[in-house]
């Protein structure tokens, strides 16, 4: 969540309403954010007329945005449904039973966005965010149909190398049979 992007965002387009967890709409109106903010917790569907439900998920990880503040804004991932096909989009997570929990409340999801990336070292950073072999764990759990990686190759956030990520899931693909996944170029765009 950077100050600076979501300014422009919402800049580039005011009617746009921003969907977070609980405790974050008092920081970003701090940042002078004037779009409408809706929250919700954990598996509280947002209440916007669309044709997209839109529902805010478990994941596993925390939040901070200064020294005294440590988990008082709620983290989480979302499930986006138009009544014919089902996205998941994992966020910042690592591997939890939230992941087996989504499936057995939302059956058929058809693409799952989830994060290979920032995973190095592991001691570390595998309680906030799933390396690629626990990327497929987490997928096989959501039982998804098709998979698209994110949060990889960007930025330099941990020790391994950006090429790492996805160089490991072309093997892990291979040894697992992961016909199903998918990978979008930086900037890159699909049809799903």
């Amino acid at each position: 969540m950077d100050r600076r992007s979501l300014k422009e965002i919402c800049a580039l387009n005011p009617q746009a309403v921003i969907l977070p967890g609980l405790g974050i709409s008092q920081l970003l109106r701090q940042w002078k954010i004037p779009n409408r903010i809706i929250e919700a917790g954990w598996y509280q569907s947002y209440p916007v007329e669309s044709e997209v439900k839109v529902t805010y998920l478990p994941a596993r990880h925390w939040n901070r945005r200064g020294l005294t503040d440590l988990n008082e804004m709620l983290w989480g991932s979302f499930l986006l449904g138009d009544g014919k096909r089902k996205i998941y989009f994992g966020a910042d997570s690592g591997l939890g039973s939230h992941f087996s929990e989504i499936r057995q409340l939302y059956l058929d999801i058809s693409y799952a966005f989830l994060g290979i990336g920032a995973c190095k070292p592991e001691w570390f950073m595998h309680p906030s965010h799933t390396s690629p072999e626990d990327a497929v764990t987490a997928f096989r759990q959501l039982g998804a149909t098709n998979w698209v990686t994110m949060q990889h190759g960007t930025f330099e956030l941990s020790d391994e190398p950006l090429f790492y990520p996805w160089q490991e899931m072309e093997r892990l693909a291979q040894e697992h049979s992961l016909h199903q996944l998918l990978r979008m170029d930086i900037g890159g765009k699909t049809i799903l």
